[in-house]
């Protein structure tokens, strides 16, 4: 098994996102527009599938940096490292992405029980 290494990657002129020092791999301080993008759909997509079950509503004290909502989605969606953690929360936008779920996640729930009780008792008015 052939086995890589940095300088003989740069040497072949194939670029890696990462640097390797002392055989500790550092990730890249920017994140990427699709990276960005994959953790903005896998927060939405654990807040509807799993997080809304056991709590609908968030309030402030849980949206905020090191708030319990925070630390299970950027878990979840595999946030490595604090600073990561806190500026995809704070400056990307997940803070606000998360927010949006539930409300949306909320809303398609109470349109989903107004349907069904018209349905059942008919429209009367509602």
């Amino acid at each position: 098994m052939d086995r890589m290494t940095a300088t003989g990657g740069a040497a072949l002129g194939i670029q890696h996102p990462y640097t390797v020092t002392n055989a500790v791999v550092t990730l890249p301080e920017e994140v990427s527009k699709i990276t960005l993008a994959d953790w903005h759909d896998s927060a939405a997509e654990y807040i509807r599938s799993e997080l809304f079950v056991k709590k609908q509503f968030a309030d402030d004290d849980e949206l905020k940096m090191g708030g319990q909502i925070q630390k299970l989605v950027c878990f979840n969606i595999h946030i490595c490292g604090l600073q990561r953690a806190q500026k995809y929360w704070d400056e990307m936008g997940g803070r606000e992405r998360v927010r949006r779920s539930f409300r949306r996640k909320r809303q398609t729930a109470q349109n989903a029980m107004k349907l069904a009780f018209a349905g059942m008792y008919g429209d009367w008015g509602l």
